[in-house]
């Protein structure tokens, strides 16, 4: 039995012992209070001129070339939205620094605490790490920081990079709650003389676009929940992404929605975005648009202002051929060609230079070009003149717009064939439909298709319909409110979409015979934002339900891979030929079946139906009016085409214009010619022809007939 003396004396030997391990790990965590600043003269002037801090404090990166005039006023712009709010876009050609120019601003903003949590944007979560990583390195590295900011860089160079320091770290008996992690950085809480420094607890998280940036927060130690006051978004997309129109509309409705709203209702967020601008109506170049995007102020820099005055004759004739020509086979003889392509430059540069203006005298490689002329010149003839206006220009070509000819709008209207409305031709026995749904109104187009797939326009219209020959979506009336009173929107698109169908799907038409026909198949938009479970519900609650589809479609490009060639999954139904690319898929998460159809395929296969010869196998044609169908072929070619040469294919993009005139039975028209492909239709199937019999064969079968 152990004495009462003895325990009492282990108890306090234990005691003893724990309070010096306690000691010694708070005497390694605490790192003493930090430097004296080294030149607070340079730092005061810096303090209010992003331009000074930023040329004083990099000298290897941002400080290592002087800037141009349009630098100047890209950064001047950064300045304004950190210190007095706003939202900026620069808009810069590749090699202009912006990266550099974007994370090291992110430093002045916070150091200074002239922002208290600023987001770094990235096209994607890994470049938006690379961002943070490169944050991390200058304060870790940089001594002039360290110098002049030792209440900020004393601790960070104190973790050692070894993040579980950062939980215990003090100065004095105070703990710093620095955070150092890959993607978030915490400065730390420092106190001198009884006052929190200027950068104490400021935050710089990085994230991409499309990652979690709704969730953009922190925790401060007080409980409160820090949201963003500034945000950089550098480049906001890839090539792939600039290149889908779904893509870029995604894209802007987050920065406009997600990103410019995270910092919450009392308070306006800033917000700079450093890009290029890659293919037209990409994200930038839509944003660029005062008239539709007036919340933005814009900068548009191309990399070369004025072409030279000898551009055709001694760069794109002589030293063009001079640098191209070489023998591939021979190792280095392209770097030959490209070196006398130089000393032909050289003896003849005044004469080459003059008359051109470049944006940055300073943006070239010395190694192997002496001016940034040339180096423009160079990327203008090594990467083509496409490459050159997207990358260097800011002023991407646009593609080739007659790819497919589109017709008049005057002769498109008049194309009517010889039936009355609603009469199906002789040649005809499959009837589709097709209904776009909005939240004013619904549109709907009635097709007789042959077993050859020549379209006959039988019917069109809207729900509720409309009194005027000539109408928008936006002025329409009646509108589906005020035919559905007292209903809450869902309930109205509801009611809207099965009481269109169980009147066209009940219909009955004729043709001259006075054979009857019904709709064999109709296919309704079921992608429409939040109400698209209340689509599918309309369908369910007519009566026609076996007979129709909801249909989402998508615009597969030229980057991305055909729809047919997507693996086929369980249960899943396609179309005979990829003429009209379909697929009937069953999906929990939309509905027992859906339909998903190209929508570039089929709006190309419209057209084409239209500009062949009425009579021909494969044509399409309205029905015969008074007067042309003038709106509606307005709807038909409200959209543009482009033929794109992507990394997949070259296909037909289509896209609406950003002025957004009505395009909706042009929807409509699509939907219902894949409901006829759905029908087992097919333009491959031509028109059957019965070999003409002589008469000796006739008169043989008549008598056969008549002896039986």
């Amino acid at each position: 039995m152990i004495s009462p003396n003895l325990k009492a004396a282990g108890d306090s030997h234990r005691t003893a012992a724990a309070e010096r391990s306690r000691q010694r790990s708070q005497d390694a965590a605490d790192i003493g209070p930090p430097p004296e600043v080294v030149d607070p003269e340079r730092k005061e002037r810096c303090r209010y001129n992003l331009l000074d801090f930023l040329v004083t404090y990099f000298p290897n990166s941002t400080g290592l070339k002087p800037f141009s005039e349009d630098h100047i006023r890209a950064i001047k712009s950064i300045e304004l939205a950190i210190l007095k709010g706003g939202r900026y876009i620069n808009a810069v050609y590749r090699g202009f620094a912006k990266t550099t120019i974007s994370e090291n601003a992110a430093i002045w903003a916070t150091l200074y605490g002239h922002r208290r949590f600023v987001g770094i944007v990235g096209a994607t979560g890994e470049a938006a790490d690379e961002n943070i990583e490169a944050i991390q390195t200058e304060l870790a590295n940089n001594e002039m920081l360290f110098d002049d900011f030792p209440e900020v860089c004393h601790p960070i160079v104190a973790l050692d990079n070894k993040l579980q320091r950062c939980k215990t770290q003090t100065i004095g008996k105070d703990l710093t709650y620095i955070k150092w992690n890959a993607g978030k950085i915490v400065f730390p809480t420092v106190i001198i003389n009884g006052k929190t420094t200027a950068a104490s607890g400021a935050i710089i998280m990085g994230c991409g676009l499309t990652g979690r940036v709704r969730g953009m927060k922190h925790k401060r130690k007080d409980g409160v929940n820090q949201r963003p006051d500034f945000v950089i978004i550098d480049d906001a997309q890839t090539d792939e992404t600039a290149a889908s129109a779904d893509q870029c509309a995604k894209r802007i409705k987050l920065i406009t929605r997600a990103i410019l709203k995270s910092a919450g209702h009392t308070k306006t967020m800033s917000a700079v975005i450093n890009a290029t601008v890659l293919e037209c109506d990409d994200v930038i170049d839509q944003l660029l648009d005062h008239d539709k995007h007036p919340e933005w102020e814009g900068l548009r820099v191309s990399m070369v202002k004025k072409w030279a005055k000898r551009h055709d004759d001694y760069w794109l004739d002589d030293y063009k051929r001079i640098r191209t020509t070489y023998d591939p086979s021979i190792p280095g003889d392209r770097a030959r060609a490209a070196a006398d392509a130089t000393a032909f430059y050289k003896r003849r540069r005044k004469l080459m230079d003059e008359g051109c203006e470049i944006s940055w005298e300073h943006c070239f490689d010395p190694e192997c070009e002496i001016s940034a002329i040339q180096h423009a010149y160079n990327i203008l003839i090594d990467d083509g003149e496409d490459a050159f206006a997207a990358e260097c220009q800011n002023n991407p070509n646009r593609a080739d717009d007659t790819a497919l000819d589109l017709m008049p709008l005057v002769t498109l209207a008049s194309l009517m064939n010889d039936f009355e409305r609603c009469l199906v031709p002789p040649n005809c026995r499959t009837i589709t439909m097709g209904i776009d749904v909005h939240k004013r109104l619904l549109y709907y187009t009635i097709l007789a298709i042959s077993d050859s797939f020549d379209v006959y326009i039988i019917d069109y219209g809207t729900w509720p319909e409309q009194k005027r020959r000539s109408f928008l979506l936006r002025t329409a009336k009646p509108t589906i409110q005020k035919t559905y009173p007292g209903l809450g929107e869902e309930e109205q698109i509801k009611s809207a979409v099965r009481d269109l169908l169980n009147l066209q799907m009940g219909r009955t038409f004729l043709n001259k015979s006075g054979e009857a026909y019904q709709i064999k198949m109709a296919l309704v938009d079921g992608a429409w934002g939040e109400y698209s479970a209340e689509v599918r519900e309309g369908i369910n609650l007519s009566k026609y339900v076996t007979r129709v589809y909801p249909a989402f479609g998508k615009g597969i490009g030229a980057n991305e891979n055909p729809l047919l060639s997507y693996a086929s999954k369980e249960g899943e139904f396609r179309p005979a030929d990829n003429t009209i690319p379909w697929r009937i898929l069953p999906s929990k998460s939309i509905g027992e079946r859906h339909v998903q159809w190209d929508t570039n395929t089929v709006k190309s296969f419209v057209h084409n139906r239209l500009k062949t010869p009425r009579g021909a196998h494969g044509s399409m044609s309205f029905f015969k009016a008074d007067r042309p169908h003038t709106l509606y072929a307005e709807h038909l070619l409200a959209e543009d085409c482009r033929l794109i040469e992507g990394k997949k294919r070259k296909a037909h993009e289509w896209k609406l214009p950003t002025s957004k005139p009505d395009n909706h039975w042009f929807d409509t028209t699509n939907m219902a010619i894949t409901a006829g492909s759905m029908c087992g239709l097919s333009i491959l199937n031509k028109p059957k022809s019965t070999p003409k019999q002589n008469r000796r064969q006739a008169r043989a079968k008549r008598k056969r007939v008549t002896q039986a």
